[in-house]
């Protein structure tokens, strides 16, 4: 890979996808890419641009890029201390639409990868004392990662995925498997499959608008870990993105690590203990 191949799959993966990649080092995207090279029979970075940009076949692989690229593992019930929160704001939120008459709440997990950001919520739910049934709780999955996305559906995961806080509450929903999946010799656990059909996964590019896609009035948003990778002009495009979908009264929870304090046009960030949230700036006009 030549500085003008460097350069040119950079340039790639920030208009198709908005990442800014600036602390990859070409060493770095070469290791990454290698594989992909040796699976397709390349010989060269130039001959797997070209692919890219030219081939009608390439669209599955420039979708997957970005899982070649970054690191998209996760676990379940990642930063807890925000699943606590949305737990009582969930609770405040129900008895508020009850008194409207609307028993439905939608939740959007933008950049779900591997589905367990939306299990954990569909596992928190369900162990709550109110009852679920007579609602229409509404949980969605959104990545580009065809991968990703294909595995989130299977509900299958290493013991690795199980890592995090309250395991108990984690290992209630799971049994023991063994598949071709499993990476030897990391134990394998299937989700409940209650579980997996309480998720709708949607194949999306989070840069293009998310009402678009039907995707609106979204009662809580969780965004976590993506703006972060995302350079200045595509994290606003996420924004706003983020900001037309989301309802008047609802919730943004992006990661711990990140901040939208300078899009205060679009949202107001309330401080709870240890966690920001950002609710919607009502005053705000999408034009």
């Amino acid at each position: 890979m030549d500085d003008k191949d460097f350069e040119a799959l950079k340039t790639l993966l920030e208009g198709e996808f908005g990442l800014s990649l600036k602390a990859h080092t070409r060493e770095t995207f070469m290791r990454k890419i290698q594989p992909r090279l040796q699976a397709l029979r390349m010989n060269s970075m130039k001959e797997y641009l070209h692919y890219l940009a030219n081939d009608p076949l390439s669209k599955l692989e420039l979708h997957d890029l970005p899982s070649f690229i970054m690191n998209t593992e996760s676990y379940f019930l990642r930063e807890f201390t925000q699943f606590e929160l949305f737990l009582e704001l969930y609770k405040q939120k129900r008895k508020s639409k009850v008194l409207h008459t609307d028993k439905s709440i939608t939740i959007l997990s933008a950049g779900c990868s591997e589905g367990q950001e939306p299990y954990s919520i569909a596992m928190l739910l369900r162990n709550q004392s109110e009852p679920l049934h007579g609602w229409d709780i509404k949980i969605l999955g959104l990545d580009i990662n065809l991968m990703a996305l294909e595995k989130a559906r299977g509900g299958v995961y290493s013991s690795y995925s199980l890592r995090g806080p309250n395991t108990d509450l984690i290992e209630r929903y799971f049994q023991r498997t063994t598949t071709a999946t499993c990476a030897t010799p990391r134990k394998c656990f299937r989700l409940n499959p209650e579980i997996i059909s309480s998720i709708e996964y949607v194949h999306g590019n989070i840069l293009h608008p998310l009402v678009l896609r039907g995707i609106s009035n979204l009662d809580f948003i969780f965004c976590r870990n993506v703006l972060m990778y995302m350079s200045n002009k595509a994290a606003d495009r996420i924004a706003l993105s983020l900001w037309e979908a989301l309802a008047d009264d609802g919730y943004l929870f992006i990661g711990q690590s990140e901040t939208l304090r300078k899009r205060r046009d679009l949202f107001e960030p309330l401080a709870f203990p240890g966690v920001t949230v950002y609710k919607k700036n009502r005053q705000t006009s999408a034009s």
